[in-house]
């Protein structure tokens, strides 16, 4: 069904809000993505998922993998909102008892 990405600063960092399904077929979109919001260096990093319906394991490893690159630049990065069915695939693949989940967030003050 596809995907929508944005990307918006807010007073304490940034928040990725990513919409739709996340399988291989985006999986670089989603990286790339992540990538450049790391690269502007924000103190928090959020990652809405609110709006996501399919969350593939290549998705998973990007998710991952931007949580080192965030730790290793004193970035944090903070997965936000994600539906029942997302937030029970982070938990069986271990996830949520590794990355910051915050339910409820509204993603801050936009700033500019």
């Amino acid at each position: 069904m596809g995907m929508s990405i944005e990307t918006r600063e807010v007073t304490d960092g940034a928040v990725v809000s990513i919409a739709g399904e996340l399988d291989v077929s985006v999986v670089d979109a989603v990286q790339q993505t992540l990538e450049a919001a790391l690269a502007r260096r924000p103190q928090i990093l959020r990652v809405d998922l609110a709006q996501v319906r399919l969350l593939d394991s290549r998705v998973m490893a990007v998710l991952w993998l931007t949580y080192k690159a965030a730790a290793a630049q004193n970035t944090t990065l903070i997965l936000c909102n994600p539906t029942e069915f997302v937030a029970h695939v982070l938990d069986v693949a271990g996830l949520l008892t590794v990355l910051p989940v915050e339910r409820d967030h509204s993603g801050g003050a936009v700033t500019g």
